[in-house]
């Protein structure tokens, strides 16, 4: 059996991914059983050291305006260059769009995604950060 691809997932507001009856991480599992082994870090932790400890391939980071999103992946970056990080955007949070985008880009995320995303297109992209298309 091949060893799963470690995904790590910042969440922001505890109580409202507890009451979740299917996250974005249970879909994914739906859709590509076996691949991502995911695990969940909540605002609060020390996100760089549950990096550290954990070691994910790729990261989600939330752009909800519960964290500074943009300086998180600086200093993630900063320690590991490798990792794939997707941002999670709230389109009620972007005065504008192109300049919070090109921000994410240009500090070293992967892809921008919006909260409306169609997960088959996350999955696909998930699969191509990693050259692992199918």
């Amino acid at each position: 059996m091949k060893e799963k691809i470690k995904v790590l997932s910042v969440i922001t507001e505890k109580r409202r991914y507890r009451s979740c009856k299917l996250t974005m991480n249970d879909v994914i599992e739906k859709e590509v059983p076996d691949t991502y082994e995911f695990k969940v870090v909540f605002k609060g932790q020390n996100i760089i050291e549950q990096i550290e400890q954990y070691r994910p391939k790729i990261v989600f980071l939330p752009h909800d305006g519960l964290i500074n999103t943009l300086e998180l992946l600086r200093q993630i970056k900063q320690v590991h260059p490798s990792i794939v990080i997707f941002i999670l955007l709230s389109e009620k949070l972007i005065e504008d769009e192109q300049k919070t985008i090109s921000e994410f880009y240009n500090a070293g995320a992967y892809k921008c995604v919006y909260s409306t995303f169609a997960i088959n297109s996350l999955i696909h992209d998930m699969h191509v950060s990693l050259n692992l298309e199918q």
